[in-house]
Parts: structure tokens; C-alpha cells; sequence
């Protein structure tokens, strides 16, 4: 389909920007002081720039603003400011901007792509029940958001051996929000087509093998021969497939078909 020029595509880049600006807030100099509030308006803007997705088809969808790629930088943002509110490690947690900003440029680009394809966004179909499907979309996004979290803290562990207990956190919020969108899922399967949920695509096997790696980590946690370096090592090494999986094979899939 079409996308309408009503997208305000630009939110989406000053939100870029402005989460670029905050990563360089992270080094010592004039800029230090306006991070948070860098970060903030990148927050804003890009919750500007979903509100703007979701409402292109001319009635508001919340789940095109949940399900689609473009809400990581918004959840990721969300965890740090967070983070900051809630942390006595104020500069630490400021550090995830790089992430964030990361992430969000490489989601402009592919939002540019696919709107050029006229594959960005599409309607809800007749098994698609709105607030099941939100749900389903928010809680595992939110998920991941939190799992690359936990891996930039992971890498920050192994660079400074601090902060153990910080991409611990993240690796336990990840399970908690995966395991309830698994159970959302169910019921959107049940209400969608009636049937219960099951293995039947590549995502479905993605998200087993996701589970099943958060659950192996927790069990990891109680085992003396996995202290806090080695685990954190293991959660860093597994921001690649995570993402390849998750994401750049689904946009790559896209892309050719």
C-alpha cells in the first residue's frame, strides 16, 4: 500500500538527532548537563513520529506503533530515562544513549526503505483483535528492548567490572515481559483463529529459542562455575543473533520479496 505524506517522517530524524547529541553528552564538556533533557526530547519526538505511524491509515492503530521496528528506539529510550529516575547510578544508565542512538538511525533507514517500497505499514486484517494484538506487540518489544539493554550493560561489565547486577536486571525484566507476551499471544492465536497457540513459522521458533535462552540464563545465575564475567560475556555475545533473527532477517525478508 501507499503510505500518506502524513507521517511526520521529520520527528523520526530530529529524534535521531537528538539521541545523537545525548550520546556525545556522555563524554565530559559543555553538552554533559543537557543529556537527560536531549534524551527526553528524543522520547518525545519519537513518540510524535509513532503517533504520527499509527494514525496514517486514517483511523488510529496502536498495534502499527507497537509491532513494527521503529518503536525500539521509543522503548529503549523509556528504559534509560527510567533508569536514570529510578538509579543511583545516574551516569551509567546515560551511557545506554549510544544504543539508543544506534538503533534509531539504523530504523530511519529502514523506515525510508520500506515506506519507498509502499511496505511500511498495513491494516489490521479480520484476525487481528486490536487490543490482544497491542498487547501481544508492546510486551515483547518492550522484551527485547530490555534483553539489548542488558547486553550493552553486559559489555559495560566486562569493559569496567562493574554494575554486575545491572544487566542481571534487564536479562530478568526481559523474561518476566517475554513470558507474558507469549501468554497474550495465545490468546490473540485463540480469538484470531481458534486454535491454540503453537510452533507454526520461523518467528514462533525464534521466540521459543529466545525463551529458552533467558530461562537457561536465569538458571545459570545459581551454578558457581558462571560468575557475573562469564554470564555477562554470554549475554553480549547473544545481542547477534538475537538481532539477526529478530529483526534484520524479517527486514531482509522484506527487502527481497
Amino acid at each position: 500500500m501507499t503510505e500518506p505524506n502524513a507521517i511526520p517522517y521529520w520527528a523520526q530524524y530530529a529524534a535521531a538527532a537528538a539521541f545523537g547529541l545525548s550520546a556525545l553528552a556522555c563524554r565530559p564538556g559543555r553538552l554533559k548537563a543537557a543529556g537527560p533533557s536531549l534524551l527526553l526530547a528524543g522520547f518525545l519526538l519519537q513518540g510524535w513520529f509513532l503517533l504520527g505511524l499509527g494514525r496514517s491509515s486514517g483511523i488510529f492503530l496502536p498495534n502499527t506503533i507497537v509491532s513494527l521496528e521503529v518503536f525500539l528506539p521509543w522503548a529503549l529510550a523509556a528504559l534509560a530515562l527510567l533508569h536514570r529516575f529510578f538509579s543511583d547510578r545516574k551516569d551509567a544508565a546515560h551511557t545506554a544513549v549510544i544504543l539508543i542512538f544506534a538503533v534509531a538511525l539504523l530504523t530511519s533507514l529502514q523506515t525510508r526503505v520500506l515506506a519507498a517500497q509502499g511496505s511500511l505499514v498495513y491494516p489490521p486484517g479480520p484476525m487481528h483483535p486490536v487490543g490482544w494484538v497491542t498487547a501481544f506487540f508492546f510486551t515483547e518489544s518492550v522484551a527485547y528492548a530490555a534483553f539489548f539493554m542488558a547486553c550493552w550493560f553486559a559489555l559495560g561489565h566486562l569493559r569496567r567490572r562493574d554494575l554486575p547486577g545491572t544487566f542481571h536486571n534487564y536479562l530478568i525484566l526481559s523474561f518476566v515481559l517475554f513470558s507474558l507476551s507469549q501468554v497474550l499471544g495465545a490468546v490473540w492465536s485463540y480469538l484470531g483463529w481458534a486454535v491454540p497457540f503453537h510452533l507454526s513459522s520461523d518467528r514462533h521458533y525464534n521466540s521459543a529459542a529466545f525463551w529458552l535462552f533467558l530461562a537457561l540464563y536465569l538458571h545459570l545465575r545459581f551454578l558457581p562455575g558462571w560468575p557475573a564475567p562469564r554470564r555477562a560475556r554470554l549475554v553480549a555475545i547473544a545481542f547477534i543473533p538475537v538481532l539477526y533473527f529478530r529483526y534484520l532477517a524479517y527486514f531482509l525478508g522484506k527487502l527481497t520479496s
